[in-house]
């Protein structure tokens, strides 16, 4: 039986002024400022697909980091001639987008274990039926307002989250998802079985609509560390930010009725269900992703689809030379450029 052909997931041509695709259109690199550098997935996202990036670099000296989240807005749309150049508040603001800005802390939603029980999402192409939603009040996050605070259910600039009592903050809270890990699937569990994410886990991988995806693959890309003796090794990117280099950071929804749940996948870890009520049968939702702040570019996580040989070369290169023994190889500067994401 022949394999079914993925098609790669890309950005559409339609983008922020201060953005630069890349790499058949799956990496977005902002060239200049801090923002105006708003990009859309090509094609809407099915219910139960995952849309991931990496973030690939940073850029010191600005506040806030990227942008992701879920919009109506039809980047194709030849009434839409140019993107508003910032996600929060330009595009929350139009009624129709979904968006959170992603930080170094105060990620992860916190399961309300009082909340009555509700309906389980619907699940698409042969998902198995078996999951329920995590409690806690229904959210809609719009715009940032100057006043809000982690603990608002509101958006503010660079940190806009759902946090109740105890989410944790500071130096003890800012790897708060991961220490809690284990404690965080004893509070998801409802009337004898997990209700977020967890239970689409099938042995290493995660069921989706369009497949399974390893969750190897939705964890922190592992970097080349060059011992004194010359050795190379390639490490686990342990303790890392949700904001630093090398993160991964994913978005899904799953439907419920007439409305959807949105969940944040932060290097492997379901963050919570941030909304339950997308209307997503009144429009396509695409995935926004906004290069804005600290972040300086991202690139697609080809979870479904096979990336070109070009790119799998460059991969499988950086995986046995550290980025910056790049410029001692005797290649021409094009081709180093292009290892190093310069082009």
């Amino acid at each position: 039986m022949s394999k079914v052909f993925q098609p790669l997931t890309r950005f559409h041509p339609n983008h922020g002024a201060n953005v630069i695709l890349d790499d058949d259109n799956t990496v977005a690199y902002r060239k200049t400022s801090f923002a105006d550098a708003v990009a859309i997935s090509e094609q809407p996202l099915n219910p139960g697909e995952i849309f991931l990036v990496e973030i690939e670099k940073t850029e010191p000296g600005w506040t806030g980091h990227m942008r992701l989240g879920l919009t109506q807005i039809n980047p194709a749309n030849p009434e839409l001639p140019q993107l508003p150049p910032y996600s929060l508040p330009d595009m929350t603001n139009m009624g129709n987008s979904w968006i959170c800005a992603i930080t170094k802390s105060h990620n992860r939603v916190q399961p309300d274990v009082e909340a009555e029980p509700e309906p389980e999402p619907e699940l698409d192409d042969g998902m198995e039926e078996d999951v329920g939603g995590e409690g806690g009040e229904d959210e809609v996050i719009g715009p940032p307002t100057e006043n809000s605070t982690p603990h608002d259910r509101r958006a503010s600039e660079g940190d806009v989250t759902r946090v109740t009592e105890g989410g944790g903050g500071g130096a003890n809270g800012e790897h708060q998802g991961a220490g809690s890990k284990r404690k965080g699937r004893r509070r998801a569990m409802s009337n004898g079985r997990f209700t977020g994410l967890e239970s689409f886990i099938v042995g290493d991988a995660i069921e989706t609509s369009r497949g399974l995806v390893p969750l190897a693959a939705l964890q922190p890309s592992p970097y080349v560390y060059s011992a004194p003796s010359g050795r190379k090794m390639t490490l686990k990117r342990d303790n890392i930010l949700p904001t630093d280099e090398g993160s991964r950071i994913g978005i899904i929804y799953l439907t419920r009725g007439d409305l959807a749940e949105m969940h944040y996948i932060i290097n492997g870890e379901d963050q919570g269900a941030f909304t339950k009520q997308l209307p997503y049968k009144e429009a396509p939702l695409y995935a926004v992703v906004d290069v804005y702040g600290t972040t300086k570019q991202v690139r697609i996580v080809q979870l479904y689809g096979v990336g070109s040989l070009k790119s799998k070369c460059r991969d499988i290169i950086l995986k046995h030379i550290a980025e910056h023994g790049v410029n001692a190889l005797p290649l021409p500067r094009k081709l180093k450029d292009y290892l190093l994401f310069v082009i």
